[in-house]
């Protein structure tokens, strides 16, 4: 049963403490590190957070009541997690092939290393413009084709390493649109016969990959250029190279227990070591390990990911927020609150718990953000003094390769998270010599995560996105849903099909499309 008595306690504990003051408590609060964890990359100040020293405990004992500690060791372990389609969640064992703490897989352990070594054979060949029977030399572009999982992960780390970007890489292109005016914006970039396509699919089935393939191997075949050795295929399906009908030298596999969101470690993330190098991306790939063994061998109140679970855990159902924001205040990961929108909503927007029952709780939040300190000129107004509660995390580089250069715009960065942070949390209100109006009061009261990264790195860039991974996993444990499915998403690609065979038979097909559908159908199909 879920409202067992750990959460009775819970619900008894937040109907004490939601009376108190927090911008007094947190004033006050102590100056210890008993707010405070840290690993080799990040540094996690979870101070300003409206909990007291009862909270915490609390939150960690209805977890344990709901068998994470034995869910942890079931997912890295290999052992089936996600239920609903039968399979493991095996994205952990894409960096761990070396130093492993994933067990009981021998053959995927193999599988993957052998795809490394692949993934490590094609960016040399690309970096070094070499030409094979099965591949175009002289590369100067890729255009990396994907969508949701397969797009956003990738993107966002190419954008965000593009210090390390190796000099003899070439320019790397991300198209996830059947939009001609997209696909067009991309095509007057290239030269196609200088162009290679990474086509990412799991299953090489999604509609929209296919049409943005046929889009670019038409346009190929008109120019009389050979379409096969332009293409490189990534999937889970072992027949994808039938389906586009290019080399099966240029498959590249990886397992189909790896979800698309969580799949950027795997050769879904060729383009990231052909854009910053093998070396760089094994980088990557060690950072996130680093975060692993701490997500596993740390008890619950000594862990990062799980401490970011119970406070959004707490304030999304104590506190009804239904926002989350994440600012971060580094250009470089202007796309992570992208990434972090599909990672938590396509993973745990749930309406069913893992027996089937209908949810009569709330699960995840409306994920946004936008990087700072633009942020504080758009929506940080809402943040500050609209009347819904939020809860956010703000996240900070102390060190890039270019601090000393521009020490002062960094100073800048830094002392504008501290002072949101300060403003979030206690407000802001006149003393009685001063003449303010009421309308420039700020309650406060809001709750805020400092992250900070020590030193930017393609290592650090994958223990963050690691973090994240695992705080999604454990707020499925704590809501007690399959974080790994999305059949919400898979109507959706049913019920297109549907409509555009519909519309392409001119058949309004009354059967399937509701009278609303109906009406824009014919709108579209007819308007002059």
């Amino acid at each position: 049963m879920y409202f067992n008595n750990e959460y009775n306690n819970l619900h008894d504990h937040h109907l004490q403490i939601s009376k108190y003051d927090f911008n007094k408590i947190i004033l006050n609060r102590d100056k210890s590190d008993n707010y405070i964890l840290e690993d080799k990359y990040i540094y996690l100040d979870f101070s300003r957070n409206l909990i007291d020293s009862q909270t915490l405990p609390l939150l960690e004992k209805f977890l344990i009541s709901k068998n994470f500690i034995k869910f942890r060791e079931n997912i890295f372990s290999g052992q089936i997690v996600n239920a609903t389609e039968n399979k493991s969640a095996d994205h952990i064992a894409l960096r761990n092939s070396e130093n492993t703490i994933f067990s009981g897989k021998v053959n995927l352990i193999n599988d993957i290393k052998k795809t490394l070594n692949k993934i490590q054979e094609l960016t040399n060949i690309v970096h070094n413009k070499t030409e094979t029977e099965s591949l175009a030399g002289n590369i100067k572009h890729i255009v990396h084709i994907g969508i949701g999982g397969s797009d956003l992960g990738p993107r966002l780390v190419v954008d965000a390493l593009q210090e390390f970007k190796i000099s003899s890489a070439p320019e790397v292109l991300f198209i996830s649109s059947v939009d001609p005016y997209e696909l067009n914006r991309i095509l007057n970039k290239v030269d196609l016969k200088t162009t290679l396509f990474i086509l990412v699919s799991k299953s090489f089935k999604t509609p929209e990959i296919l049409s943005i393939a046929n889009f670019f191997i038409t346009t190929l075949k008109k120019q009389n250029i050979n379409f096969k050795k332009h293409f490189l295929l990534v999937s889970a399906n072992p027949e994808a190279y039938k389906i586009i009908d290019t080399f099966s030298e240029n498959v590249l596999n990886f397992p189909d227990t790896i979800g698309g969101r969580f799949s950027l470690w795997s050769a879904v993330g060729l383009s990231i070591s052909i854009s910053i190098g093998f070396e760089n991306f094994k980088e990557l790939l060690n950072g996130a390990s680093e975060m692993d063994h701490h997500f596993l061998n740390n008890p619950p109140l000594n862990n990062m990911p799980v401490i970011l679970a119970l406070l959004e855990f707490w304030y999304t159902n104590f506190y009804n927020s239904q926002f989350y924001n994440v600012s971060p205040y580094t250009e470089r990961l202007k796309l992570l609150p992208m990434f972090l929108e599909q990672l938590q909503m396509e993973s745990n927007g749930k309406t069913l718990d893992l027996y089937g029952n209908q949810i009569t709780y709330s699960t995840t939040s409306a994920v946004f953000g936008t990087t700072g300190t633009n942020c504080q000129h758009s929506y940080f107004q809402a943040l500050h003094q609209g009347s819904h509660f939020f809860h956010c995390d703000l996240i900070g580089l102390l060190r890039a390769p270019d601090y000393e250069q521009n020490k002062s715009n960094y100073t800048f960065l830094f002392a504008s998270i501290l002072a949101q942070a300060q403003t979030m949390i206690f407000g802001y209100k006149s003393n009685e010599k001063e003449i303010v109006d009421k309308h420039k009061s700020i309650d406060g009261n809001k709750p805020c995560n400092l992250i900070f990264i020590k030193k930017w790195s393609p290592a650090s860039l994958g223990n963050l996105l690691a973090m994240y991974e695992h705080k999604t996993v454990a707020l499925g444990a704590l809501w007690q849903i399959n974080s790994f499915d999305q059949w919400g998403v898979e109507r959706g690609k049913k019920s297109c099909s549907q409509i555009e065979t519909c519309i392409k038979n001119d058949d309004i097909c009354s059967s399937l499309i509701d009278p609303l559908s109906e009406k824009c159908i014919r709108l579209y199909k007819y308007l002059k």
